[in-house]
């Protein structure tokens, strides 16, 4: 996958989760010291966090990601859970994104999880140790992100973990 391609389907984002990632940015940022924060701060901050954010759920990501859960895992980590919508319709959308063609004859729309993972995993990859704001505040505390994706049935497809050592900073 092209870089074309991450940022084509970057721009399907909605632009009104940057807003809401901004209001995060700064419920941590008053919260944040110059030095590292305690196991127990960074565990409360990221429970008002998720507590804040979730107010606001479901939410759309893109064209077939739908943000349904956001919860501390109390290990200096944040956990989203999002669900995917493998339907034929919305995966030929995503074929066309990610300059694909593998929705031939034959082949079962199961077969496009890895492509999703892939998909996901740079574009979180790429997200998580480039932004500034609130993910440098995750990556300055060692807080690590999981994004769980599940299928529209609620079934279990993948899971992304995050730290900062995926990032060659």
């Amino acid at each position: 996958m092209t870089n074309h391609s991450i940022l084509k389907l970057s721009n399907l984002l909605d632009h009104g989760l940057m807003r809401k990632l901004i209001l995060i940015v700064i419920l941590l940022t008053s919260t944040v010291a110059a030095q590292n924060m305690s196991d127990d701060q960074i565990n409360k901050t990221m429970i008002a966090t998720a507590k804040h954010y979730s107010k606001n759920l479901p939410m759309r990501i893109d064209q077939i990601s739908t943000l349904r859960k956001i919860y501390a895992g109390l290990n200096r980590d944040l956990v989203y859970v999002y669900s995917v919508e493998l339907d034929l319709s919305t995966l030929r959308k995503l074929n066309k994104v990610l300059h694909r063609d593998t929705l031939r004859e034959g082949r079962s729309k199961e077969a496009l999880v890895p492509l999703i993972e892939e998909h996901y995993r740079k574009l979180e990859t790429i997200n998580y140790c480039s932004q500034p704001g609130l993910l440098k505040i995750f990556r300055d505390q060692n807080i690590t992100l999981e994004h769980r994706y599940i299928d529209q049935n609620s079934k279990y497809l993948f899971d992304l973990r995050l730290s900062v050592k995926d990032c060659n900073i």
